[in-house]
């Protein structure tokens, strides 16, 4: 009678331990002539293969089980759809609150050109030979209607 608890004993670290083993399948994977790299489960004929150990899922042990992951699967759909289109909004959310940061802040220069070129000091650029061209009546009229159209562009309220 005190062999019986050992021998299940046994019988049960035995069953662990074959439970508890990875299923793995044999990849081979080889070069042709023409250099492609191949991958199959058995070696080819006449090709030098390198082994190579691969963890394979093990398959569903009955068709309740597979029914049941199905539901499960189903139940976890509409949360990871509702989740997905959570993180959607939060991101178009974020995009929109940076987009509305870089508008005010473009929004901002194009006002800032505008004083400038408006105050009526002597403006200038430099051209390609490191001298100052200023401008004349003609270029500061150009330049102060350009940068009313970015205040137009940029300032307005939606």
């Amino acid at each position: 009678m005190t062999h019986k608890p050992l021998h299940t004993l046994v019988v049960l670290l035995m069953m662990l331990l074959m439970a508890s083993t990875v299923q793995a399948g044999k990849v081979y994977k080889w070069a042709d002539p023409d250099g492609s790299i191949h991958y199959s489960q058995t070696p080819p004929p006449g090709h030098h293969a390198r082994e190579m150990n691969v963890d394979v899922p093990t398959p569903p042990t009955s068709d309740a089980d597979s029914a049941t992951d199905k539901e499960g699967d189903a139940a976890q759909k509409p949360a990871e759809t509702k989740q997905a289109g959570k993180d959607q909004a939060e991101q178009q959310a974020a995009l929109e609150k940076k987009n509305e940061e870089i508008r005010k802040e473009n929004c901002k220069r194009a006002n800032q050109r505008f004083r400038t070129i408006n105050a009526g000091g002597r403006m200038y650029e430099v051209d390609e030979h490191g001298e100052r061209v200023y401008w004349d009546d003609a270029k500061r009229a150009s330049e102060l209607a350009e940068a009313q159209k970015l205040i137009e562009e940029w300032c307005k309220e939606d």
